[in-house]
């Protein structure tokens, strides 16, 4: 008898889908596209995203992959690339957010909010799959 649970990974059609149904007229819609851009794109995990600071993402021309060494699970240091794209997306989120709020973290939400703000998008975005 085999236990172990089947994963089913996203599509990157589907990924799309999620981040294009995101209004980002407001600083919230912002921060969502921003943030779901940056996870989708570096394979990070929720907690390791948010303890990013807003100047390790300002850097570079935002048209060009940014890369990043991130200490992980277990202390272990790894390599990952921010696209283009989500350097664009956090751009535009900076630029709204910061001239009223001097923190230095890129993201100031908690891990729970997070995966409730993912499920939430998804759900609109019309995605079936269980998300988390």
């Amino acid at each position: 008898m085999n236990n172990k649970r089947q994963i089913k990974f996203l599509t990157e059609k589907e990924v799309r889908q999620i981040i294009d149904h995101i209004e980002d007229e407001t600083l919230r819609g912002r921060r969502d596209k921003a943030l779901l851009e940056i996870l989708f794109s570096t394979g990070l995990r929720i907690s390791e995203a948010l303890a990013l600071k807003r100047n390790d993402l300002l850097v570079g021309s935002p048209h060009e992959t940014l890369e990043l060494s991130i200490m992980g699970k277990g202390d272990r240091v790894r390599t990952v690339y921010v696209s283009p794209a989500a350097k664009k997306a956090f751009n535009r989120y900076s630029i709204a957010r910061w001239p009223d709020d001097d923190s230095e973290l890129a993201f100031t939400c908690g891990v729970r909010a997070v995966q409730l703000m993912v499920k939430r998008r998804a759900k609109v975005a019309g995605i079936e799959k269980f998300i988390s």
